[in-house]
C-alpha cells in the first residue's frame, strides 16, 4: 500500500523539476501510486494548494514549442512522436486524478483546474480530431476527461463552459470568460510571424471555433477570431486553405450583418474569399462556393452604399466568373465542384439572374450531354441549375425554351439507352428530375406542353415518344 506522503513527495518533485524527461517518469509514478491510495489518503493529498500548480505543470507537457528554424512548416507524423506520447500521459493523468478525486469525495473543487483550464482546452480541441499528433487513444482520453470536465463544472457541453467566469462561475460573454482566457493563449501563438510554426493551435483554434463559438455569444470575440481566420486563408497550404474559408463562413453566419460591416470587416474577409475564386483545387471550390453565398448578401445589401436593383452586384461578377471556369472545365471532379452551388447563386439572384439566362442555358445543354460516371453528379447539378432558372427567370424562358426542351429530350433518350454501369436508380432519378424540369417548362410556355403532346401522338421517334408519354403520365 502507497502511503499519502509518497505522493505528495511526487506531486512536488513534479512541480520544482525542471527536466521534462524526469517530469514525465515522475508522473507516470503518480499515476499508479495515486490508483493504489485509499480514501483517505487521497482526501489528504488533495488540497487546492498542491493540486493547482500540480495540474498547471502536468498540463504544460501536452503544449508543444514553435518549431523554430525550419525551411518550411509542412509537418509528417514523425514531428510529432514525442508530442503523442506526452499528451497520451497528461490525458491519462487528468483522468486518474478526477477519478480518484470524484472517488474519494464524491466531487472535487473546481478552483485547482481554473488556472490551466485554458491551456486543457488547447489540449483537449487540439486532439479531438485525427490529426498528425494524435491516435486513437489520445482521442478516447481527450473525450473521457471532457466529459470529466462537463460533470466537475456542471455544464452540460465544452460551449457552455466556455462561457463561465472562472472567478464567479456566472455565465457570462467577456473576455474574463474561460473563452476570453483561451482566446488570449491562442492568439500570442497565432501571429502573423509565428502561426506556421504551431500546428497543434492552428487545429485547436479551427475546432473550437466551427464547433463551440456560436451566435450571439461570437460576437463579443470577434476582433480575436478575424485575424487568424484570414492568416488560414492567405496559407499557401491547400488544408490551412479551407480551414480558413470555413472559418470565415462560420464567423459571417453568426454574427450579425451590421456587425460584420462595422469598421469595413465584411469587405475585407469579401476580398479574401474573392482572391481565391480562380483555385482549381477541388476541396478549396468545395469549401469557397458556400462561403460566398453567406458572405455576398452582407456585401451587397449594405444599406450605407444603397444601388438600384437592375444594377450588378459583387454577386454577378463572382457568378461570371464560375459560369466561366465551369464552360471552360472538362475535368470531372471540377465539373462537379463548380455546378455544385450555381443554383443557390441564382435563388440569390432571384429574377436579377436573367443578367446570366444566356450563358447559363449554354452550359445546361452543354453539361447535360455529357456522361458523369455511375452516380451523375454534374447532370444532377445542372438539372438543379435548371430548376432554379425555371423558377427565378421565368420571364425570360420563353426565348430560350427550344433549347431547354432540347436538351432534356436528349437527356432522357441518352439515359434510357445507356448501358453502362449506371445503376437503374440513379436513372430513374435523373428521368424525375428531367420531368419536373419538363412540366415547369409547360407551365411557362403552353407551347412546350403542346409539343410535347403531339411527340406522344406520332409515330416517328417512338422510343422517345413512349419514354416521354410514360413519364408524364407516372407525374400526372
Amino acid at each position: 500500500m502507497q502511503s499519502s506522503g509518497s505522493l505528495l513527495d511526487l506531486m512536488d518533485s513534479i512541480r520544482s523539476t525542471k527536466c521534462n524527461s524526469q517530469k514525465i517518469s515522475l508522473v507516470r509514478k503518480a499515476i499508479t501510486t495515486t490508483r493504489g491510495l485509499d480514501r483517505e489518503l487521497l482526501r489528504a493529498s488533495m488540497q487546492t494548494t498542491i493540486l493547482a500548480p500540480l495540474f498547471n505543470e502536468v498540463v504544460q507537457l501536452a503544449i508543444p514549442a514553435e518549431f523554430k528554424d525550419r525551411d518550411h512548416f509542412l509537418f509528417e507524423k514523425e514531428d510529432f512522436v514525442l508530442l503523442t506520447d506526452q499528451t497520451e500521459l497528461v490525458l491519462n493523468f487528468l483522468h486518474v486524478m478526477f477519478e480518484q478525486c470524484c472517488r474519494c469525495s464524491g466531487t472535487l473543487d473546481t478552483k485547482p483546474v481554473d488556472e490551466s483550464l485554458p491551456l486543457l482546452v488547447v489540449v483537449i480541441s487540439a486532439n479531438i480530431r485525427n490529426c498528425l499528433w494524435s491516435r486513437d487513444s489520445v482521442q478516447k482520453l481527450t473525450l473521457l476527461v471532457l466529459n470529466q470536465l462537463r460533470i466537475l463544472y456542471k455544464v452540460d457541453s465544452l460551449s457552455e463552459m466556455l462561457l463561465l467566469d472562472l472567478k464567479s462561475k456566472a455565465r457570462e460573454a467577456t473576455t474574463a470568460t474561460l473563452l476570453g482566457r483561451y482566446l488570449t493563449v491562442v492568439k500570442a501563438r497565432l501571429s502573423l510571424h509565428n502561426w506556421q510554426a504551431n500546428p497543434t493551435f492552428v487545429e485547436s483554434f479551427y475546432w473550437m471555433l466551427t464547433q463551440m463559438m456560436k451566435f450571439p455569444h461570437l460576437s463579443e470575440h470577434l476582433d480575436a477570431v478575424l485575424p487568424p481566420a484570414l492568416l488560414l486563408v492567405d496559407s499557401h497550404v491547400t488544408e490551412h486553405k479551407v480551414m480558413g474559408i470555413q472559418c470565415l463562413q462560420h464567423i459571417a453566419a453568426n454574427v450579425t450583418n451590421e456587425e460584420l460591416r462595422w469598421y469595413g470587416r465584411a469587405d475585407v474577409v469579401y476580398t479574401a474569399l474573392q482572391q481565391q475564386i480562380y483555385s482549381r483545387e477541388p476541396d478549396i471550390i468545395k469549401a469557397l462556393h458556400p462561403a460566398l453565398l453567406i458572405v455576398l448578401p452582407i456585401v451587397d445589401k449594405d444599406p450605407a452604399k444603397p444601388a438600384s436593383p437592375t444594377t450588378p452586384k459583387q454577386v454577378d461578377a463572382i457568378l461570371t466568373i464560375i459560369i466561366t471556369s465551369a464552360v471552360t472545365e472538362n475535368g470531372i471532379v471540377l465539373r462537379r465542384m463548380y455546378t455544385a452551388c450555381i443554383a443557390d447563386f441564382v435563388l440569390g439572384l432571384g429574377v436579377c439572374s436573367v443578367r446570366h439566362l444566356q450563358r447559363l442555358v449554354a452550359l445546361i445543354s452543354d453539361y447535360l450531354e455529357v456522361f458523369d460516371g455511375p452516380e451523375e453528379h454534374a447532370r444532377f447539378n445542372t438539372l438543379s441549375i435548371l430548376k432554379s432558372l425555371l423558377r427565378n427567370a421565368w420571364l425570360r424562358i420563353p426565348y430560350h425554351s427550344h433549347a431547354i426542351l432540347k436538351s432534356l429530350l436528349k437527356l432522357l433518350q441518352d439515359v434510357s439507352c445507356d448501358r453502362s454501369s449506371t445503376p437503374e436508380s440513379v436513372k430513374d432519378r435523373l428521368k424525375e428530375e428531367a420531368v419536373v424540369c419538363l412540366n415547369l417548362l409547360g407551365e411557362i410556355c403552353p407551347d412546350v406542353q403542346q409539343c410535347l403532346q403531339a411527340l406522344c401522338e406520332t409515330d416517328k421517334l417512338s422510343d422517345l415518344a413512349r419514354i416521354v408519354q410514360s413519364l408524364l403520365k407516372r407525374n400526372v
